[in-house]
């Protein structure tokens, strides 16, 4: 394995998350985020609104004084969340504050319009997602618990992540009948009805399933990571050949984005000239202005896809959560009994069906739909805004045993093996990103793989510098003693 550099700020990267409130880096922050609000709103009004509006995405002009708080509530987190990357979970953390509470703050309110009833739902909304916000990052003050170190043998974890792997594609291969295709984008939904199709009426399909989501978001993205960080293509490549073989199947577009997800975040933690957070929002900020430069001088079709891209990875987070709030604000909450294992704790109302599947054919009109939610989407489906409280003390703790977990990781190392579940936070609950999404799994291999990517100079105990006492003789003296 090529030699690694020690990163910046290794030996204190999981210290104690002091924050200062103010500073240069501050302000560099929470201006970005003051433009990535405005961009992503002028966005939705003119580039996504316009085409997917008969998706629900429409736009009503709210009161001005109405718009500016809400716009102003988005604005709040900037001023306490993490700048340095000092925890693996704080990337988690910042992701869903950009791609899910942000928006959240205002588009549901750009949907609505100036309904009291409406905006009052909002607003509760809104308030109750700054508190769990809040709350998400009280555990960045709480000093780490000390875990044991573990030394598993390089070779060995790699080969049987590797079979795994392999047997995984095995059975992938047998489930869809060996039917491998590159779906182009007007094909995208065709495709993913098929595949699920086959799926269901495949003696392998629930196994396939595990197989798909843990090869797609926690085996092949470690590989990915190990390759990244070792500065070796051969594991890289193996990594990203498997999520293009994933995308093959059922034309899914998360492995492809885990890739570039994965690359862009190796980039930007190694990166030195930007603190991690002002560089990620700022990052995201460019990505939204750039797309509405190209969208006002390209043609149509290059508009529509521009507008599908935002909508997917912007602004659909939010939408749902407000479908999810509207739906069960009317309809009864599953008391988390749609979670497998408790259903004992009441009967499920939606009893056969999944929460997406009831949203998407309750709202959207589609019962082909599966109109997944977020962490607090899901936590208002359970029990309200309580259910949203709920939701964030478990995901907090989870977090806190993350960080616990890889503190004694590389750091690049132990943020890419994981990265790739920040795409999962932002659709499924918490409970299926760590139990069947397969972020514990994440997490198990790389606290067993604490030596891979570390250089030889962490592991090793430092060694005192021997000097030689200085003589106190003179140099006259000195002389003497050579001459003689």
């Amino acid at each position: 394995m090529p030699s690694i550099k020690p990163t910046p700020f290794t030996t204190e990267m999981y210290a104690d998350s002091r924050y200062k409130p103010l500073g240069w880096s501050r302000y560099i922050f929470i201006a970005g985020t003051a433009l990535f609000i405005f961009a992503i709103q002028y966005a939705y009004i003119n580039m996504v609104s316009p085409v997917f509006y008969y998706l629900g995405n429409e736009y009503h002009r709210p009161a001005l004084a109405t718009w500016v708080l809400f716009s102003g509530a988005a604005l709040v987190p900037s001023l306490w969340m993490p700048l340095r990357l000092q925890r693996p979970s704080e990337f988690f953390y910042l992701w869903l504050y950009i791609v899910v509470y942000i928006p959240v703050c205002f588009i549901p309110l750009l949907t609505v319009g100036q309904g009291n009833a409406a905006v009052t739902q909002c607003a509760n909304l809104v308030l109750v997602m700054l508190g769990c916000m809040a709350m998400l990052g009280v555990i960045y003050i709480i000093p780490l618990i000390r875990v044991p170190k573990c030394q598993v043998n390089e070779t060995v974890l790699m080969t049987g992540i590797v079979a795994s792997l392999l047997v995984s594609y095995v059975v992938i291969y047998m489930a869809f009948e060996g039917r491998l295709s590159f779906a182009s984008s007007a094909d995208v939904g065709k495709v993913r009805i098929e595949g699920r199709e086959t799926l269901e009426s495949s003696n392998w399909g629930r196994l396939a399933g595990y197989c798909m989501t843990l090869s797609a978001s926690c085996l092949n993205p470690f590989l990915m990571a190990y390759g990244l960080r070792s500065r070796s293509w051969k594991p890289f490549a193996f990594g990203a050949a498997g999520q293009v073989f994933a995308y093959s199947v059922n034309a899914v577009r998360g492995p492809i984005a885990t890739v570039l997800l994965l690359i862009a975040l190796y980039y930007a933690v190694r990166q030195r000239r930007w603190q991690f957070g002002p560089a990620c929002i700022w990052g995201c900020a460019g990505i939204v202005v750039a797309c509405a430069l190209i969208s006002s001088v390209a043609g149509e079709n290059t508009r529509v896809e521009i507008a599908w891209g935002l909508l997917r990875n912007f602004i659909t987070h939010a939408s749902v959560t407000h479908k999810y709030v509207t739906f069960f604000s009317e309809s009864p909450h599953t008391n988390f009994t749609h979670i497998r294992g408790l259903g004992w704790v009441a009967e499920n109302p939606y009893q056969g069906t999944t929460i997406g599947r009831v949203i998407g054919s309750a709202v959207d009109g589609r019962a082909d739909n599966n109109a997944n939610g977020n962490i607090w989407a899901d936590g208002f489906a359970s029990y309200g805004f309580v259910g949203m409280i709920i939701v964030t003390i478990i995901a907090a703790c989870l977090f806190y045993f993350v960080d616990c977990a890889l503190r004694n990781n590389d750091r690049i190392f132990a943020v890419l093996a994981i990265s790739a579940h920040a795409l999962n936070l932002a659709d499924v609950s918490i409970f299926t990103t760590f139990l069947s999404g397969g972020l514990g799994l994440s997490v198990v291999l790389a606290y067993l793989g604490q030596t891979l990517c570390m250089p030889a100079a962490a592991s090793e105990e430092p060694v005192e510098k021997v000097t030689r006492p200085k003589s106190s003789a003179s140099p006259s003296r000195r002389m003497r003693v050579r001459s003689r």
